[in-house]
Formats: structure tokens, sequence, C-alpha cells
């Protein structure tokens, strides 16, 4: 994934974040790591426990 591509969802990622806090939502820790290759590596630190 390139620069612009990353870019893009970096702003989407943003963007959930502000409609979940106008929703009043809490979300769950999220790692997001970026390599030189263009992988993006995505990690949940959290697990939903609710059945």
């Amino acid at each position: 994934m390139k620069g612009t591509k990353r870019l893009g969802l970096v702003q989407t990622l943003i963007h959930l974040y502000e409609l979940a806090c106008y929703m009043g939502l809490e979300l769950g820790k999220v790692d997001i790591k970026c390599f030189g290759d263009g992988e993006i590596y995505v990690q949940l630190c959290e697990s939903d426990k609710r059945v």
C-alpha cells in the first residue's frame, strides 16, 4: 500500500473514531503497524466477552 492509499486508510480510521465518539461508544485498543514494503499489521488488543 503506497503513501496515498495508507493516508486514505488513516483518514478512514479517524472518521470511524470520530463517529464512535459522537455516538458515545468506547473503542477498544488497536495496534497498527505499517511496514516499509507496504504491508499493514492490525491487532485488536481486546476481546469481546459478550455472548
